[in-house]
């Protein structure tokens, strides 16, 4: 009987120590399974955030391919704006008479006795005037300039002499410079610089 009981203590401790691992197995499952389950749902909020990150990052691109194209019609600008500056600048410039070009320096010519030089021949655009310096060795040297501009006709001479300045204005047209010699014996050797002031 001993045995019996011995037999059944054991047979109830083991059914005890069986139902506390089914337990414990159930629990485990049941964590698992849990376990399971919220890793999924992470998997699912990370699956979303990383589509969430992957539109923040198309946009972002958008948003600085859109910044480069404004930087680059700002870069465009500024340089248009420079340049119409440097236009206004030059025109201002030609208004008040501070451009000029050199068209001969210091060129000498021999002319016979009672001759004439053409000096200058051509087109020029803006009002203003020549500046003419001439050194001859005769004293009968002259400029003579003529031109039209609109129904303006206009021809002045100057005599010069050995050693001069003369200043002629001018209108937008075609210019005609002639350097004289009245002398009528005499050869002249002259120099002169011609400038264009407008």
């Amino acid at each position: 009987m001993v045995e019996t009981k011995n037999v059944t203590i054991a047979l109830g401790v083991i059914c005890l120590i069986l139902a506390a691992s089914l337990t414990v197995v159930v629990i485990a499952n049941e964590n698992l399974f849990g376990n399971q389950q919220n890793t999924l749902a992470l998997e699912n909020q990370i699956s979303g955030l990383n589509a969430q990150a992957s539109t923040l990052q198309n946009q972002i691109d958008d948003l600085n391919n859109e910044l480069y194209d404004y930087e680059t019609h700002l870069y465009d600008y500024a340089e248009q704006i420079a340049a119409l500056t440097n236009k206004t600048t030059a025109y201002a410039n030609i208004i008040d008479l501070k451009e000029s070009h050199v068209i001969l320096d210091n060129q000498t010519y021999t002319q016979d006795a009672n001759t004439k030089t053409t000096l200058f021949n051509d087109k020029v655009n803006y009002a203003g005037y020549f500046e003419i310096q001439v050194g001859s060795t005769s004293d009968t040297t002259y400029l003579q300039v003529s031109y039209t501009h609109s129904d303006l006709k206009f021809d002045q001479t100057i005599t010069i002499g050995t050693d001069g300045v003369a200043h002629f204005p001018i209108l937008p047209g075609t210019i005609e410079i002639l350097l004289g010699n009245t002398a009528s014996t005499e050869t002249n050797e002259v120099t002169v610089t011609l400038t264009y002031v407008y």
